[in-house]
């Protein structure tokens, strides 16, 4: 997985100062999730969703079809989703090992010794079993559309396991179960049935069918129902997922829950092309200079602070008279209260950078009143669906009455 060491220390330290929540997820965490197991899961496809869809659209012949495209797409889906579950579990559960067993929160040195015990179990241990079931969930899906779509001829499936000393007690009983390809069995108990599960399923005509009975198929269904995760009673061709919602991941507590049906408020790019687009860059060069004059006034913010700004800063410089933020402008008054207080000198530089990130994102209307805007207010009124707290709609009804009073000012000078 494309994620470094300097990411990973980033993430510790974000959630060590608390600018990293369940809230507040790192996007790079997640699309290098999102990224690694979709790679293995177009080789066990066969072909990548942005190929696909271009041979489609442009009536290129393959060995793929639509419905093939279609059930990639979901699969794909699922990847996202499975991949905002896993970096919220973590961050839940790096959140969850901030304090110690007196209730103290731990030094940062040991902190960072647990965190990073407790990722290579996320990134390496867990994800290795994750991308290679990705695989072979793509290879099964696929084989499962081109079942479906030759079932005319070939009407049955026989279940071929492996059989050497490495064959799960779950596979070798179902080895040689051979149904219809519209048995119930198959929804439930096709491969992959468990991690690292190497069968396969062999299309058959009639002649070659030799229908296993319906006692046998009680028998075996019950012995691999006995020993197999919920995870894997599935069939990624019918289900359409890599990872079911039975995966642990995917269990959050019930104050979350609103936050998981949005994928954790992280984004699913349309292609794999879009995604660039999204996945955060470094700090920019604009962010860095910033960072040098604040750091030559003798303070040292959270340079993830810069990663809010989404274009560049204008002039940083010390001023006279109140400090302040105007036009993607900041001026700080490096008086003898600046001086005299770390915490003053650190808290005001927040604030006015803060000023000029709610400019960027037009929380505030800077340029016509210094108000709320009304880009903010209409922000307001499509989440209002979502709010079910009474004060928080009480909040949203009052910020669009400043932002009319905002917008009749504004009316009012262009009178004039």
């Amino acid at each position: 997985m494309k994620w470094s060491a300097e990411e990973l220390d980033e993430l510790i330290s974000g959630i060590y100062d608390g600018s990293v929540t369940e809230y507040e997820l790192p996007h790079n965490l997640y699309f290098a999730i999102a990224d690694h197991l979709k790679d293995n899961l177009y080789k066990g496809f066969g072909t990548d969703y942005d190929t696909l869809k271009d041979n489609i659209d442009k009536g290129i012949e393959s060995a793929f079809t639509s419905k093939d495209l279609e059930l990639l797409g979901e699969l794909r889906e699922n990847i996202y989703m499975f991949s905002g579950a896993k970096t919220f579990n973590e961050v839940y559960n790096f959140r969850g090992a901030l304090v110690n067993e007196n209730g103290d929160i731990k030094k940062f040195k040991e902190f960072k010794a647990d965190m990073l015990k407790l990722d290579a179990k996320y990134n390496k241990d867990w994800l290795l079993a994750e991308y290679n079931t990705a695989y072979g969930q793509g290879q099964s899906a696929i084989a499962w559309n081109q079942i479906v779509a030759k079932q005319n001829i070939f009407p049955y499936v026989r279940y071929n396991a492996v059989m050497d000393k490495n064959t799960s007690e779950i596979c070798r009983p179902l080895d040689n179960v051979t149904l219809p390809v519209n048995h119930p069995f198959w929804k439930t108990h096709s491969p992959l049935n468990h991690f690292n599960c190497r069968c396969i399923l062999e299309q058959l005509d009639e002649t070659d069918a030799q229908v296993t009975n319906e006692a046998q198929v009680k028998e075996v269904t019950q012995n691999a129902n006995e020993l197999m995760s919920d995870v894997f009673k599935m069939n990624p061709g019918i289900d359409r997922v890599v990872f079911s919602k039975e995966h642990p991941y995917f269990e959050v507590e019930p104050k979350y829950k609103p936050l998981a049906k949005q994928n954790f408020n992280l984004p699913i790019p349309e292609t794999d092309k879009a995604q660039k687009k999204l996945t955060p860059t470094k700090i920019s060069e604009f962010a860095k200079e910033a960072d040098k004059n604040i750091k030559s006034w003798g303070s040292d913010v959270n340079p993830e602070l810069y990663k809010l700004l989404n274009k560049e800063l204008g002039t940083v410089e010390m001023k006279k008279g109140s400090s302040h933020a105007l036009n993607n402008k900041i001026y700080i008054n490096t008086g003898e209260r600046y001086q005299k207080s770390d915490f003053y000198k650190k808290s005001l530089i927040y604030h006015e950078v803060g000023h000029v990130i709610h400019e960027q994102n037009m929380v505030i209307d800077a340029y016509r009143t210094g108000m709320v805007s009304t880009e903010y207010a209409q922000h307001f009124k499509k989440l209002k669906s979502l709010l079910t707290d009474e004060d928080a709609k009480r909040i949203d009804w009052e910020l669009s009455i400043v932002a009319g009073k905002a917008l009749a000012g504004s009316a009012e000078k262009k009178a004039k």
